[in-house]
């Protein structure tokens, strides 16, 4: 999938290591001047994932593959900079069924983790780091009130294996627990409540931190606003009707979601080392046999005051489903 991308020409630009002795970089096209021109901003967001998973019996082994490229740019009195961040992620998990009823299951799940993480300005490295996370997690499901409840808790922590890092950061430990509750209404109507929270002593890196806002999360925060924390929750409500339920023309389903959520920093007193968002998303969903649509209008709505979102956002997104 796709989202917001924007390619301007950067063809005026030259590596460092193409340069003269003595020659100067340009600052952009020619004729350009800075105190007259603006030079185009660059956004581009690729998200690639694979997944498998296999029964056997009372267990569950699950294996997936991830890949995110996020290019943006930021600006200097004079010229413009792009960015790019390349992180890719191998999972394995293996669920146990502990006890389950016609009405309630509790298993036990083990996993690990391979992360890679890689960021550049322009052509020059800053970062190239590698974590490997082990976790161990309790889940469960009940019927409530009419509804069904899920739950879990999760506690993960970064281990020296397969390339990892070894600096103490990498070596964090992590609490991260979830809630979600679906209970149809209606035939049609039906409610959603989904909470993520995760808690931490330790400084993690940005790609451990809990982040909220954008697609999937806080709606109206994607390209501005977005936050993340050591310590978080994020809470979303959504009433959804189906007005076309057909085997053969799939389902069609308005919704409207409210969502909130609130971050903290270890050992970061600053204004900018907590925040919170809220935001709404009014969609629809149009699911088929092979492939799911979904589009939605984003609107932000009360928020920190450092936090400059844009007044409203547009998502869509497609899922080609493919079994075998």
């Amino acid at each position: 999938m796709t989202v917001h991308k924007k390619k301007p020409d950067r063809s005026w630009k030259r590596a460092t290591e193409n340069l003269k002795p003595g020659e100067i970089a340009p600052i952009g096209p020619k004729g350009y001047d800075p105190r007259k021109d603006t030079l185009p901003y660059k956004r581009d967001l690729d998200l690639y994932n694979f997944r498998y998973i296999m029964k056997i019996n009372s267990y569950t082994l699950s294996l997936g593959s991830s890949r995110t490229e996020n290019t943006s740019s930021f600006y200097t009195p004079n010229t413009v900079y792009d960015m790019e961040t390349v992180s890719s992620t191998f999972s394995m998990n293996l669920d146990k069924i502990l006890w389950r009823n016609q009405k309630n299951k509790i298993s036990l799940g083990v996993g690990l983790k391979r992360k890679h993480n890689e960021s550049y300005i322009e052509d020059t490295k800053l970062s190239d780091r590698i974590l490997t996370i082990g976790d161990i997690s309790l889940n469960g499901t009940t019927v409530f009130y009419g509804g069904l409840l899920s739950g879990s808790l999760d506690y993960e922590r970064g281990i020296r294996a397969l390339g990892a890092s070894s600096t103490p950061k990498s070596q964090f430990m992590k609490y991260t627990m979830n809630i979600d509750y679906y209970k149809p209404i209606t035939k049609r109507l039906a409610y959603r409540l989904d909470t993520t929270a995760i808690y931490s002593n330790d400084v993690l890196y940005g790609s451990e931190k809990q982040s909220i806002g954008g697609v999937g999360s806080v709606g109206g925060y994607h390209r501005r606003g977005n936050i993340q924390g050591d310590k978080a929750i994020e809470v979303q409500n959504e009433l959804s009707y189906r007005i076309l339920d057909s085997e053969k023309f799939g389902r069609i389903s308005p919704y409207l979601s409210y969502s909130y959520g609130r971050v903290k920093n270890n050992k970061n007193n600053s204004k900018y080392g907590k925040g919170y968002i809220t935001g709404a998303l009014l969609g629809l969903r149009y699911n088929m046999k092979y492939l799911d649509l979904d589009v939605a209008y984003a609107k932000p709505l009360a928020h920190s005051g450092y936090i400059k979102p844009k007044n409203r956002e547009i998502y869509f997104s497609a899922t080609l489903k493919v079994k075998f």
